[in-house]
C-alpha cells in the first residue's frame, strides 16, 4: 500500500505539467516625432504641456514612454519609445497619434528642445530643434 502512495504521487507530480510562459515579449523601437508644440516663450515657475504627434507603423505597435534626456545647459532630447509585439499578422497602419508630457521650468534663459526625427542615409540623429526663452 505504501508503494502504491508513493506511485500515484509521483504520477501526479510528472503528470501534472506547468503552464507554458504565454507572455508575449516585446521590443522597444524609437520612433520619430512629427511635430512639436511648445509656447513662444516659459515663464520661470510655470508647469507647460509639451504635445507631440508620432506615426504608429503598425498595429504591433504601441505607446511605451516619452524618452527625455537633459543634456548641457538647457538642453533636453526628447524622442518617443515605442513596444512592438511581434506576429505574423502585423498590419501597416501609419496612424499619427498624439501624446504629451508636462515640463516644469526651472531654470532661466534658453531652453532648447531637440526633438528625435530618425537618422539620415549616414546614420546620424535628425532632430526638430525648438529654441524657447524663459521671461520674467
Amino acid at each position: 500500500m505504501k508503494n502504491i502512495f508513493i506511485y500515484l504521487i509521483a504520477l501526479m507530480a510528472f503528470s501534472c505539467s506547468l503552464p507554458e510562459d504565454n507572455t508575449v515579449r516585446s521590443t522597444p523601437e524609437v520612433l520619430p516625432i512629427e511635430t512639436a508644440i511648445l509656447p513662444p516663450f516659459f515663464e520661470f515657475g510655470q508647469t507647460y504641456e509639451i504635445n507631440l504627434s508620432y506615426i504608429l507603423p503598425s498595429d504591433c505597435h504601441t505607446f511605451d514612454n516619452i524618452f527625455f534626456q537633459a543634456e548641457d545647459d538647457n538642453e533636453r532630447v526628447i524622442a518617443i519609445i515605442s513596444s512592438v509585439f511581434p506576429g505574423t499578422d502585423c498590419m501597416q497602419t501609419d496612424n499619427e497619434v498624439e501624446t504629451s508630457f508636462d515640463f516644469f521650468v526651472n531654470d532661466t534663459g534658453l531652453y532648447t528642445f531637440k526633438f528625435w526625427q530618425g537618422e539620415d542615409s549616414n546614420g546620424n540623429d535628425i532632430y526638430l530643434t525648438i529654441e524657447v526663452p524663459v521671461e520674467n
